[in-house]
């Protein structure tokens, strides 16, 4: 099968609720993960699954959605909701391996040098086997599986430069920051949910970005611009409200993070554009 497709206790303190969501978002900080990263060569997809692959192998044996959830730093309300979380996740998972599977090819590579190394990983993560036992299955993953996608990633060329850590949790700030305060704003209906919305689509874009990389953020951000596109005459913006404000500068915020990540494509038209349309429903 090649393609695949937070639920927390929320507590009425808000540092605690910040907390929960930048955990859910971008991943628990551990002692561990302050220390120096995995040096490759360049940053592209062939990294980001090398660096997810090399995080589930030191899990320790458990049920395999578990481990996984771990690595992904989600917990729903039972293991029932875990396990959806985890299964959204390794969509997203595939899509990546899709398509680093579809540039490779492209390099006209001879396939003996990758191919089995991506059929271990798709037999090994497909969501029939996450209720197995993680120590059933992770001896699939030999070392010439990860030194495949190491291989690849120098292979293939710098598609970006990582946001650091402290930027995306800055983003997390602000976007749940926010999130709190729409939940006694008393602006209409309509604009509430068009921010809630927005600040959404961001912390989606942040928690796909360790998979997909900056390119989630980019897809997010056209998203939103074809929401305010489509909520024009609909959604008026009474005159100085905070909350757009605040919309304004965290998608300002986004867009300065991700067009200093990317090499190619920027994000900043878009990002601009959405601020942009947000300021004319006010007008």
């Amino acid at each position: 099968m090649r393609r695949h497709s937070s639920t927390a206790h929320v507590g009425p303190n808000r540092t605690s609720i910040r907390g929960r969501l930048a955990t859910s978002v971008l991943g628990r900080t551990t002692e561990a993960d302050k220390g120096p990263p995995h040096m490759y060569k360049h940053t592209n997809g062939a990294s980001r699954l090398h660096a997810f692959l090399s995080k589930v192998l030191q899990q320790q044996d458990q049920a395999m959605f578990l481990a996984l959830a771990s690595v992904f730093s989600v917990k729903g309300t039972d293991e029932r909701g875990t396990a959806q979380l985890v299964v959204t996740r390794l969509h997203w998972f595939f899509s990546e391996l899709d398509l680093l599977e579809a540039q490779v090819q492209a390099l006209r590579l001879s396939p003996h040098l990758y191919e089995g190394a991506f059929a271990r990983v798709r037999m090994v993560f497909s969501p029939l086997n996450i209720g197995a036992g993680w120590q059933g299955v992770r001896g699939n993953l030999t070392p010439d599986v990860l030194l495949a996608f190491a291989f690849l990633n120098e292979l293939l060329p710098d598609e970006e430069t990582a946001i650091p850590q402290e930027e995306l949790l800055a983003l997390v700030k602000a976007a749940t920051d926010l999130q709190a305060q729409l939940q006694s704003s008393a602006l209409p209906d309509p604009l509430r949910r068009l921010i809630e919305h927005h600040i959404q689509l961001i912390l989606l874009g942040l928690a796909q970005y360790p998979i997909q990389g900056a390119k989630a953020l980019r897809e997010v951000a056209r998203t939103a611009v074809g929401e305010i596109i489509e909520a024009k005459g609909s959604v008026v913006v009474p005159p100085n409200t905070d909350e757009v404000s605040k919309l304004e500068r965290l998608w300002k915020h986004l867009n300065t993070a991700v067009d200093i990540a990317q090499k190619a494509e920027k994000m900043g038209q878009l990002g601009q554009r959405a601020v942009e349309l947000l300021q004319s429903l006010g007008q």
